[in-house]
Protein backbone atom coordinates (compact mmCIF):
# COMPACT_ATOMS: atom_id res chain seq x y z
CA UNK A 1 0.00 0.00 0.00
CA UNK A 2 1.78 2.84 1.24
CA UNK A 3 4.20 5.08 3.72
CA UNK A 4 1.58 7.06 6.33
CA UNK A 5 1.72 10.89 5.77
CA UNK A 6 1.87 12.90 9.25
CA UNK A 7 -1.81 13.82 8.27
CA UNK A 8 -2.81 10.02 8.05
CA UNK A 9 -0.70 9.34 11.37
CA UNK A 10 -2.46 12.18 13.35
CA UNK A 11 -6.27 10.91 11.76
CA UNK A 12 -5.42 7.35 13.12
CA UNK A 13 -4.30 8.79 16.58
CA UNK A 14 -6.90 10.55 16.99
CA UNK A 15 -9.07 7.60 16.47
CA UNK A 16 -7.52 5.62 18.65
CA UNK A 17 -6.50 2.97 15.90
CA UNK A 18 -3.08 4.01 16.42
CA UNK A 19 -1.60 4.33 20.10
CA UNK A 20 1.71 6.08 21.31
CA UNK A 21 2.57 6.70 24.76
CA UNK A 22 3.79 9.24 25.70
CA UNK A 23 3.16 10.90 22.72
CA UNK A 24 3.84 14.71 21.53
CA UNK A 25 2.26 15.99 18.14
CA UNK A 26 6.49 17.05 17.23
CA UNK A 27 7.24 13.59 17.36
CA UNK A 28 6.01 13.23 13.91
CA UNK A 29 7.96 15.47 11.14
CA UNK A 30 7.19 16.08 8.03
CA UNK A 31 7.92 12.93 6.27
CA UNK A 32 5.80 11.15 8.69
CA UNK A 33 9.08 9.31 10.58
CA UNK A 34 7.90 9.32 14.02
CA UNK A 35 11.11 9.82 16.31
CA UNK A 36 11.07 7.49 19.41
CA UNK A 37 13.24 7.78 22.65
CA UNK A 38 15.68 5.63 24.66
CA UNK A 39 13.94 4.42 27.89
CA UNK A 40 16.06 3.79 31.12
CA UNK A 41 16.16 0.15 30.94
CA UNK A 42 18.83 -2.06 29.08
CA UNK A 43 19.88 -5.91 28.74
CA UNK A 44 23.77 -6.05 29.27
CA UNK A 45 24.80 -9.35 27.91
CA UNK A 46 27.23 -11.44 30.32
CA UNK A 47 30.81 -12.05 29.36
CA UNK A 48 30.55 -15.48 31.24
CA UNK A 49 29.24 -17.39 28.84
CA UNK A 50 31.58 -18.10 26.12
CA UNK A 51 28.86 -20.29 23.75
CA UNK A 52 25.08 -19.23 23.51
CA UNK A 53 23.34 -22.01 21.45
CA UNK A 54 20.88 -20.11 19.23
CA UNK A 55 17.10 -22.28 19.01
CA UNK A 56 13.54 -20.83 18.84
CA UNK A 57 13.20 -20.78 22.58
CA UNK A 58 16.50 -18.94 22.83
CA UNK A 59 15.93 -15.26 25.10
CA UNK A 60 17.81 -12.92 25.94
CA UNK A 61 16.87 -13.18 29.62
CA UNK A 62 18.85 -15.99 30.00
CA UNK A 63 22.43 -14.42 29.15
CA UNK A 64 22.03 -10.75 29.93
CA UNK A 65 21.33 -8.81 33.16
CA UNK A 66 18.85 -5.88 33.42
CA UNK A 67 19.63 -2.58 34.39
CA UNK A 68 17.63 0.22 35.21
CA UNK A 69 19.33 3.87 34.70
CA UNK A 70 18.44 6.79 37.51
CA UNK A 71 17.55 10.32 36.90
CA UNK A 72 21.33 11.61 34.75
CA UNK A 73 22.79 8.23 34.38
CA UNK A 74 24.29 6.84 31.13
CA UNK A 75 25.55 3.59 29.53
CA UNK A 76 28.51 3.36 28.74
CA UNK A 77 28.29 1.11 24.94
CA UNK A 78 31.69 -0.18 24.33
CA UNK A 79 33.55 -0.50 21.10
CA UNK A 80 32.10 -3.47 19.24
CA UNK A 81 29.79 -3.96 22.75
CA UNK A 82 25.71 -4.14 21.35
CA UNK A 83 23.04 -3.98 24.18
CA UNK A 84 19.12 -3.74 24.28
CA UNK A 85 17.45 -1.11 24.94
CA UNK A 86 14.14 -0.05 24.66
CA UNK A 87 12.10 2.73 23.30
CA UNK A 88 10.22 5.10 25.97
CA UNK A 89 6.85 4.70 24.14
CA UNK A 90 4.82 2.16 23.97
CA UNK A 91 3.17 1.66 20.60
CA UNK A 92 -0.10 -0.31 19.65
CA UNK A 93 -0.74 -1.02 15.96
CA UNK A 94 -4.13 -1.63 14.37
CA UNK A 95 -3.73 -4.95 12.09
CA UNK A 96 -3.70 -3.22 8.65
CA UNK A 97 -0.95 -1.10 9.42
CA UNK A 98 2.81 -2.15 10.18
CA UNK A 99 5.95 -0.45 10.49
CA UNK A 100 9.98 -0.31 10.08
CA UNK A 101 12.65 0.91 13.00
CA UNK A 102 15.34 2.95 11.35
CA UNK A 103 18.16 4.22 13.46
CA UNK A 104 18.68 8.23 12.68
CA UNK A 105 21.88 9.28 10.63
CA UNK A 106 23.68 11.31 12.97
CA UNK A 107 23.94 8.41 15.38
CA UNK A 108 24.95 6.06 12.56
CA UNK A 109 27.37 8.24 11.22
CA UNK A 110 29.15 8.17 14.83
CA UNK A 111 28.91 4.53 14.52
CA UNK A 112 25.90 3.57 16.45
CA UNK A 113 23.79 1.10 14.79
CA UNK A 114 19.84 1.28 16.12
CA UNK A 115 17.64 -2.18 15.43
CA UNK A 116 14.71 -3.72 16.05
CA UNK A 117 15.92 -7.17 15.27
CA UNK A 118 14.81 -7.47 11.69
CA UNK A 119 13.78 -3.55 11.81
CA UNK A 120 9.70 -4.98 11.38
CA UNK A 121 7.42 -3.96 13.70
CA UNK A 122 4.06 -6.10 13.53
CA UNK A 123 0.47 -5.01 12.59
CA UNK A 124 -1.97 -5.76 15.39
CA UNK A 125 1.16 -5.05 18.25
CA UNK A 126 -0.18 -5.17 21.72
CA UNK A 127 0.49 -1.97 23.90
CA UNK A 128 3.99 -2.30 24.06
CA UNK A 129 7.71 -1.00 24.19
CA UNK A 130 10.06 -1.90 21.15
CA UNK A 131 13.02 -3.93 21.60
CA UNK A 132 16.01 -1.84 20.48
CA UNK A 133 19.82 -3.83 19.84
CA UNK A 134 22.54 -1.06 20.12
CA UNK A 135 25.70 -1.82 18.34
CA UNK A 136 28.61 0.41 18.96
CA UNK A 137 30.42 -0.22 15.77
CA UNK A 138 32.94 2.97 16.52
CA UNK A 139 36.75 2.74 17.68
CA UNK A 140 35.41 4.67 21.17
CA UNK A 141 32.64 4.04 23.29
CA UNK A 142 29.29 6.03 23.01
CA UNK A 143 27.48 7.20 26.42
CA UNK A 144 23.54 6.37 25.98
CA UNK A 145 21.51 8.70 27.73
CA UNK A 146 17.77 7.97 28.64
CA UNK A 147 15.18 10.24 27.20
CA UNK A 148 17.70 10.35 23.39
CA UNK A 149 15.57 10.93 20.32
CA UNK A 150 16.98 7.01 19.63
CA UNK A 151 15.02 5.89 16.12
CA UNK A 152 12.29 6.61 13.61
CA UNK A 153 8.96 4.11 13.30
CA UNK A 154 7.76 4.47 9.54
CA UNK A 155 4.55 3.20 9.68
CA UNK A 156 2.60 1.36 6.71
CA UNK A 157 -0.59 0.78 5.30
CA UNK A 158 -0.59 -3.12 4.72
CA UNK A 159 -3.11 -5.08 2.01
CA UNK A 160 -5.27 -7.90 4.59
CA UNK A 161 -4.55 -8.01 7.90
CA UNK A 162 -1.57 -9.31 10.55
CA UNK A 163 -1.08 -9.92 14.21
CA UNK A 164 1.64 -10.15 16.42
CA UNK A 165 2.32 -13.87 17.35
CA UNK A 166 5.74 -13.19 18.66
CA UNK A 167 6.55 -14.47 22.41
CA UNK A 168 9.00 -11.32 23.74
CA UNK A 169 6.84 -8.64 24.83
CA UNK A 170 7.61 -5.92 27.94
Amino acid sequence: MGILSKEVILKEIREKRIKIEPFQENQIDSGGCITLHLSNVFHIFKKLKPVTKLSEDTSPDATSDKIILGQGDYLLLLPGEMVIGYTKEKISLPEDICGWIVGRGRFSRMGLLVELASGFVYPGLPSQQLFLNLINLNIAAIALYPETSICHLILERMEGQGSYKGMFTT
